[in-house]
């Protein structure tokens, strides 16, 4: 068996079927990356022939549960076709391997293709920053521009686009997980609330990496404004998002942080 082997590509229904119920039963070697105390779990699961993929399993019990028994909604193909929009836009995103149905406490499941070694972004540069690494500081937010803009252009669209959705892979690069609640809309019609609050969540995101030190996320923020053409309508939906989490903040730990993004772009 080799450690290193990953599946790269699609399996059969057959084959995503006997993953998904080998990892069920405890017949196959699984490690949990995110546990399932939530509505969701993840796996890295490998397969009899030694090869590693990322198991997503969805639970059966639960209030969303629920919802999605009425409304006949299913969370991994959901996700499966957000992935496959982005991925089709040239978002960096780990690629769909397939779909299956569980048994038991868990329901549907998505396997994904394993990217390896990753590491959270807010602690990747956090750490960077730390060792002095501003360069590279510099290339990773730079790519999450990059990252941020195709989305856009693919019109998917996520309220969520954090760093806790964002990771650094094995040769430095930001890479985007986790799409379940994102949406789909036509790039040139994308509402300006949706796409403020997908800018604001991420540059929040950066905020949090520094503060109360907020120079690096004004970087952030200016270069993204230059490097997407945003109009100012969207900056002042981005703003009020990012007013909102720095309140959220505030209340529940006290720690207060002031930004103006409005400054940082057109300043």
């Amino acid at each position: 068996m080799v450690d290193s082997a990953r599946i790269e590509e699609q399996l059969s229904d057959a084959e995503a079927t006997a993953v998904v119920e080998g990892l069920m039963s405890g017949d196959l070697r699984a490690d949990l990356l995110r546990d399932g105390r939530s509505d969701s779990a993840v796996y890295r699961v490998r397969d009899r022939a030694g090869r590693s993929l990322v198991v997503k399993v969805w639970r059966r019990s639960g209030w969303t549960a629920a919802v999605r028994r009425l409304t006949r909604t299913s969370p991994a193909r959901r996700e499966a076709r957000n992935l496959a929009a982005a991925r089709a836009g040239g978002v960096n995103v780990p690629s769909v391997l397939g779909l299956a149905r569980t048994r038991g406490r868990w329901t549907d499941a998505l396997l994904l293709q394993d990217l390896g070694p990753c590491v959270p972004a807010i602690q990747y540069l956090k750490t960077l920053l730390s060792e002095c690494r501003g360069a590279e500081v510099e290339v990773f937010l730079s790519g999450v521009i990059d990252l941020t803009g195709a989305m856009l252009r693919a019109g998917v669209v996520d309220a969520d686009h954090s760093f806790s959705n964002i990771v650094a892979t094995a040769d430095g690069k930001p890479c985007r997980l986790d799409l379940e609640v994102a949406e789909q809309f036509d790039p040139a019609r994308i509402p300006p609330r949706a796409q403020g609050v997908m800018l604001g969540r991420v540059i929040f995101a950066v905020i949090l990496v520094a503060q109360p030190d907020v120079t690096l996320a004004m970087t952030f923020a200016g270069e993204m404004r230059n490097r997407l053409g945003l109009p100012r309508h969207i900056v002042d939906e981005a703003q009020r998002h990012i007013d909102e989490l720095l309140d959220e903040q505030a209340r529940d730990t006290g720690i207060v942080t002031r930004f103006n993004c409005v400054q940082a772009v057109m300043g």
